[in-house]
């Protein structure tokens, strides 16, 4: 892909840019410029892609919440769609002169929650006003899960040296994307260069060696039926899915000449290191754990009841790996957490809301109205491909909606407007109940194998507060420690022990309370306590 425009930096305002770029065959994200306390803006980032490639908006929603927890925009963002792979594609610009700053983590914040909202890989670029080196030290790059994307430059400014501040990021899941990057000195703009970067829009033909993992083993299933198995009835299942293992592993003994199933890598088998005595001892111990693992795995099958046609795809630990070429990237088009129908209909909703709102001034020119009327109605010409999850009611309305636009009178677009939005707005419910449910048994599952990610997923957000600036959260002297140490006593004194003994008060009936409600409903924290093993028990507080 060799069409994708990023720029930052832009003073126009909204209308003027989509405009513009729309008719040079564009289509555009914007984030408009912020306002300065001294007057004037600073800001204002710009996406635009090639319209023959297909692209969304970001739903409004998204935005809005973004919006809510970290504050205004500083960036710009739109879906691209690739050959069954769909990418967040972002350019971002930070405050200048400030490192990380609070406004700019924020701006970063913001970023990281547009992609675990979406949970789509990221292609980004940007003029972060930090070097390239700093932010990889930083962090950040971690935090997003993304390989940085160097300019080719030694300075992206012509004004000084060694200092690459304008440079670009990929996920991990799609760097191979990523075919070459080229370097621009020769660029109408000024103080910065530019650079070039071509993607493939093929990604899921780069393809590698993946390992082939067997399926999960019903351990639920199997517990139960575990359970009410009598003491002879357990070592029958034992003794037969051991027999099994065994003439198994003899037949492929018999081909192969090494009772484990699968065959080794090449580069195993003719290591010069991994010769003579030595191979045999360890076929030896490979044959013992090969057959342990396999009678393990029948076991649990058979007492879960799994089908014999069906059990090879839950078999293979503790045999030789196996490989298949694989795409490296997978297909995402039907994994997104977003939809293409709530998509259409948030963009269409701002669309129309922002067009209802030219309607309403005074003195509108009859051309101009006409001319918002055929924006409306061109907004709605594809609603009959985006009814999918609709009722009956809605559904009808997504089907006639085209038909009343455009026209003369504003009351028709009101009403219209006011039909989009009831359909946006139960998508939305639609979908959140989704979520939610996909994340509750998501829970359940990991709860059933330990909880090892519910761990992890929990104290990241814990270490979050702990990981304190010392530029940001020091003293007066950030050469001392102990004016360090005493500014934090400070901080969390507040919180931890409060010096207003009413509130101390309240805070400890607040616990007495939370504990009555605990103890009154232990079903409800029984299986959180009992399966992560929690150390501190609702009951001890």
């Amino acid at each position: 892909m060799r069409a994708l425009i990023a720029t930052v930096e832009n003073h126009k305002d909204t209308e003027f840019v989509e405009s513009k770029f729309h008719n040079c065959g564009f289509n555009t994200s914007y984030s408009a410029p912020l306002p300065l306390p001294t007057g004037g803006t600073h800001g204002g980032e710009l996406l635009a892609i090639k319209s023959r490639y297909q692209s969304k908006c970001i739903p409004k929603h998204i935005l809005e919440h973004i919006v809510r927890e970290y504050g205004d925009l500083r960036f710009a963002a739109r879906i691209v769609e690739f050959h069954n792979v769909d990418v967040l594609f972002i350019t971002v610009y930070l405050w200048c002169n400030e490192g990380f700053s609070v406004r700019n983590n924020m701006i970063l914040y913001q970023i990281l929650m547009l992609k675990h909202l979406l949970l789509l890989p990221l292609i980004g670029f940007g003029d972060f006003n930090i070097t390239f080196h700093d932010f990889q030290k930083s962090g950040w790059a971690e935090r997003l899960r993304v390989n940085l994307i160097h300019p080719g430059l030694d300075s992206t400014l012509a004004s000084c040296a060694n200092r690459p501040i304008d440079f670009g990021f990929i996920s991990y899941e799609v760097d191979t994307m990523k075919e070459w990057v080229k370097p621009i000195t020769s660029v109408p703009w000024a103080p910065h260069f530019g650079f070039m970067v071509a993607l493939s829009m093929k990604p899921r033909e780069a393809t590698a060696l993946v390992l082939s993992i067997p399926k999960k083993l019903p351990i639920d299933i199997f517990q139960r039926e575990w359970a009410v198995l009598e003491s002879a009835q357990k070592a029958a299942a034992i003794t037969k899915a051991s027999k099994r293992s065994k003439l198994i592993l003899n037949k492929q003994k018999w081909y192969t000449g090494v009772g484990i199933l699968g065959k080794p890598l090449k580069e195993l088998a003719d290591d010069p290191k991994f010769q003579g005595d030595l191979k045999k001892e360890s076929i030896k111990l490979g044959e013992a754990q090969a057959q342990a693992s396999l009678a393990s795995e029948l076991l649990v099958l058979d007492v879960a009841k799994i089908p014999r046609q069906e059990q090879k795809r839950y078999t293979g630990r503790g045999q030789y790996p196996k490989f298949n070429i694989k795409s490296i990237i997978k297909n995402n088009k039907n994994m997104s957490s977003y939809s293409a129908e709530l998509m259409y209909w948030g963009e269409v909703k701002g669309i129309l809301a922002n067009i209802c709102n030219q309607m309403r001034k005074p003195f509108v020119d009859p051309s101009q109205f006409d001319y918002l009327s055929l924006v409306a109605a061109g907004a709605l010409k594809d609603a009959d491909q985006y009814r999918e999850g609709l009722n009956e009611v809605l559904t009808c309305e997504a089907l006639i909606l085209h038909k009343l636009l455009p026209c003369k009178d504003l009351f028709t677009h009101e009403q219209v407007q006011r039909s989009v939005s009831l359909i946006h707005k139960y998508l939305i419910n639609k979908h959140a109940k989704k979520l939610s449910k996909a994340w509750s048994s998501y829970v359940k599952d990991q709860l059933s194998i330990g909880g090892a990610k519910l761990y992890k997923y929990i104290s990241k957000w814990d270490k979050r507060f702990l990981n304190v600036s010392w530029e940001t959260h020091g003293g007066d002297d950030v050469t001392n420690p102990e004016q360090f140490l005493a500014k934090q006593k400070n901080v969390w004194s507040k919180l931890w022990n409060p010096n207003n003994t009413q509130l101390k008060h309240v805070i400890a009936m607040e616990f007495t309370d939370f504990r009555e409600i605990a103890l009154n409903n232990k079903d409800i924290f029984k299986c959180g306590v009992n399966e992560l093993d929690l150390a501190l028990s609702i009951s001890h507080i």
